[in-house]
């Protein structure tokens, strides 16, 4: 006990010299309870698949404390976690899980003394986004005007190089959408508020949301459009 307890502190210390400087990806496979689930949230990114847990102790222990029943899934399952901002992606399985990461890998640089990595696209910048001016037309001419809602992944979309973004924390407040995507080949945050949901109203949820992502993009050199 007293040696793994050594082997965190030895881990927390390297993860927070590198916070900051360089990006990381975290991913919790399994059923994890105590120390080893402090660390993984201290990264850049977490992704969960289905079925798994993780959290400071487990249902036996609450059982035993608190004399309540619960399961693992309802207290550090992933539908807690992504609703919560502790984990950013939930996905099938572990191989789900390593294909997000090589998706990530596409957005983020390798520190923060460089650059994400660009694309060359054939996606003209010049293109013209129709979808947009249909999508505004429509929300102009129904009875509510411009207070009508809509989903603003859909602009997000017509901006992006062939429309492909990949969107942060997708199951926690829709009323903010936080994405990274290309323009020209070039990595680019989005930050906007969705309309389509609770008005798009900035709450605490969606705040923490936004900060967390802006500050991610701050360090890593990854220009915002809000």
């Amino acid at each position: 006990g007293v040696g793994g307890l050594d082997g965190y502190a030895e881990a927390f210390t390297a993860l927070r010299k590198i916070s900051g400087v360089v990006p990381s990806i975290m991913c919790m496979f399994g059923f994890n309870a105590g120390g080893g689930s402090y660390l993984p949230r201290q990264g850049s990114f977490m992704i969960q698949p289905k079925n798994t847990f993780f959290g400071l102790t487990g249902p036996g222990v609450v059982k035993s404390v608190l004399g309540e029943d619960v399961t693992p899934d309802e207290l550090g399952g992933p539908g807690v976690h992504s609703q919560t901002g502790v984990t950013d992606f939930v996905v099938e399985d572990e191989v789900a899980a390593l294909k997000k990461v090589k998706e990530i890998l596409k957005y983020i640089p390798s520190n923060n003394s460089e650059l994400a990595p660009h694309q060359p696209t054939s996606d003209a910048v010049k293109r013209e986004t129709w979808d947009i001016d249909i999508l505004l037309k429509k929300a102009f001419n129904s009875p509510s005007g411009f207070n009508t809602p809509l989903d603003v992944s859909i602009i997000i979309q017509e901006l992006c190089d062939h429309g492909d973004f990949l969107e942060i924390q997708p199951d926690r407040a829709r009323n903010t959408i936080t994405a990274l995507g290309r323009m020209d080949g070039n990595v680019i945050g989005f930050v906007a508020n969705n309309s389509a949901v609770a008005s798009g109203q900035i709450d605490i949820a969606a705040a923490y949301k936004n900060a967390r992502f802006i500050r991610f993009c701050n360090l890593y050199n990854i220009p915002v459009i809000f």
